[in-house]
């Protein structure tokens, strides 16, 4: 039997189900004017990860499923962003959105020519109207 991962992470968009990310927890936040809560403790400016908006996460996942051959065995998926984008940029990126607001993917673009179509600001410009008309 043949394995193939493929690694997702920092995942943030319509219907993600908890307000532990980031980005979700201040988006929603700024989507119904009211003050972060995060459920895993508290966020530093500095702080950081990879993150991916869900719909790069499927197509990144889509594309590694339906390769006709993988000459490897693990497919990152993510923003793109090869460094870690801090909580403090984040914030910036959203508030640019909503003024009043309080992983390297180079072997998956190779084999499966996956490349993210969204960045953070134009991830957080569609994730906005979504959050708005949504619970989550």
């Amino acid at each position: 039997m043949s394995v193939v991962i493929a690694r997702v992470g920092g995942i943030y968009g319509p219907m993600y189900q908890t307000l532990n990310h980031p980005i979700a927890s201040m988006r929603y936040a700024a989507a119904h004017g009211t003050t972060a809560k995060y459920g895993r403790g508290v966020f530093f400016a500095d702080d950081g990860c990879s993150y991916c908006y869900v719909k790069d996460c499927t197509t990144g996942i889509q594309l590694v499923d339906v390769a006709d051959s993988l000459p490897h065995k693990i497919y990152n998926t993510s923003g793109g962003v090869t460094s870690n984008l801090s909580n403090a940029k984040i914030v910036e990126v959203i508030r640019n959105v909503v003024p009043d607001a309080h992983q390297d993917i180079a072997q998956s673009g190779a084999d499966v020519d996956y490349e993210p179509a969204y960045d953070i600001p134009s991830a957080v410009a569609e994730y906005t109207p979504w959050l708005q008309t949504h619970d989550r």
